[in-house]
């Protein structure tokens, strides 16, 4: 994995400590689903359609995924390529189009969300639950201070 590395007087930056810990992971899990046969905007698509347990208008999916309607429509269109989804008409709106899951848009959403737990517990068999409990604590101070800085900013 490339990704910048900036040097200070001190050293490493914590800023390169968290983005390669951060690609390491997502390249990991990308790697795993892709084995899988799944991507990851795709489990995440067929996770939210599995929590709202009901066919998904595209619209309130995009919202869901924080992403733009012709970006989940790309994406939906792919996913009914491929068999995970099917496309159907909005009762309520003639003109409106729903999402529903196919048997094996439920089949892969249960192989993704196995790949997940699988990983989650691979990379918490390598620290102690003391240093668990410190991690998550100091990346979640992480995670305040660089949102307080970017809402100062904004």
């Amino acid at each position: 994995m490339s990704y910048l590395t900036i040097l200070t007087s001190e050293g490493p930056t914590l800023v390169n400590y968290v983005r390669g810990a951060a690609e390491e992971t997502n390249d990991l899990l990308h790697r795993r689903l892709y084995d899988a046969d799944v991507t990851l905007p795709q489990l995440e698509c067929l996770d939210h359609m599995v929590r709202l347990e009901r066919p998904a208008a595209l619209g309130e999916l995009a919202a869901r995924m924080a992403c733009s309607r012709s970006n989940i429509t790309q994406l939906i269109d792919r996913m009914e390529r491929r068999g995970l989804v099917r496309r159907t008409v909005d009762p309520t709106d003639r003109r409106g189009v729903r999402a529903v899951l196919t048997r094996e848009g439920m089949r892969r959403h249960h192989v993704g969300l196995s790949i997940v737990v699988h990983l989650e517990r691979d990379l918490r068999g390598a620290f102690s639950e003391d240093v668990l409990r410190q991690l998550f604590s100091g990346l979640a101070e992480l995670r305040d201070a660089a949102a307080d800085r970017s809402h100062r900013a904004g």
